[in-house]
């Protein structure tokens, strides 16, 4: 609650710092042109590492009173600080690629470059714990199965609520100033943020498949924004939809091309989205 509080009083409280930086945008699907500020991720994330980082000693306090503690586990507080590090790499990259506007190339590698910290506890502390299952069970267990997950099933639940209370609270706080009609973009800084903190809990709690669950409108979105991502047929960006100034009401953006300056992909990519009525 106490990062939602935050987050709510911090936003408009850094507006013009963020304008004087021009770090802001236009509207474009409303008829004033104020300037709205952009990369508002980086304050809930910032709230979200401030919260956990003051929360480190808390999960180990059993160690520091009484005698309950037989030994401190040292992989538990790696994995949480090596995931904390993981997710402070991405926002402070995804924060780089708002204020540089990086091209999609240069990207690709920045999940790549913050996701190091966070797979190298993940190889130092997990061990392949694995057994094949046998053929009769393999329809609901798969080929192998993870002891790891099994052994430390409410263990994991347990960690994944560190990250994804504070997370829920912190973005709760964005999404109220982001709520139409927004007065905040939350730039790709949040974008990255989120998706580190999806995949620290996908992969350091073991919900791999149920964070893929998450991935599924994903997926179908890049799928089907593939012709507008490798220029194979002429798209709007980013199909939002268009303001009409007349009315005040949105409707369909449009892209005028003449279908004889595609190319053959084009044509059929045209022709499969027709017939599909997905055009």
């Amino acid at each position: 609650m106490f990062g939602c509080l935050a987050t709510i009083k911090l936003i408009p409280a850094f507006r013009d710092h963020f304008i004087s930086a021009r770090l802001y945008g236009m509207d474009l699907n409303k008829t004033s042109r104020k300037e709205v500020p952009e990369s508002q991720g980086v304050i809930s994330g910032t709230v979200f590492l401030i919260i956990l980082f003051c929360f480190i000693p808390v999960p180990f306090l059993s160690c520091f009173v009484g005698d309950q503690c037989v030994g401190f586990p040292h992989d538990e507080f790696v994995q949480l600080i090596g995931a904390l590090l993981a997710i402070c790499c991405m926002i402070f990259l995804g924060f780089a690629d708002d204020v540089l506007n990086l091209r999609w190339r240069h990207k690709l590698l920045l999940p790549t470059m913050a996701s190091l910290p966070l797979l190298m506890v993940y190889f130092t502390n997990f061990g392949n714990t694995v057994i094949v299952v046998p053929k009769p069970f393999r329809v609901l267990l798969g080929l192998h199965l993870d002891l790891v997950s099994v052994w430390d099933y409410g263990a994991d639940h347990v960690f994944s609520l560190y990250f994804m209370m504070p997370f829920f609270f912190t973005t709760l706080g964005l999404f109220y100033h982001n709520w139409y009609p927004s007065s905040v973009f939350v730039g790709d800084t949040f974008c990255y943020f989120a998706g580190m903190t999806f995949a620290v809990v996908g992969i350091l709690g073991h919900f791999s498949k149920t964070m893929l669950l998450f991935f599924i409108p994903q997926v179908a979105n890049f799928l089907y924004s593939v012709p507008q991502l490798f220029h194979i047929i002429p798209c709007p960006r980013h199909r939002l939809p268009r303001l009409n100034p007349d009315t005040g009401k949105l409707g369909m953006s449009y892209s005028k091309f003449k279908s004889k300056d595609l190319s053959k992909l084009g044509h059929l990519i045209l022709k499969v989205s027709c017939q599909s009525n997905v055009v």
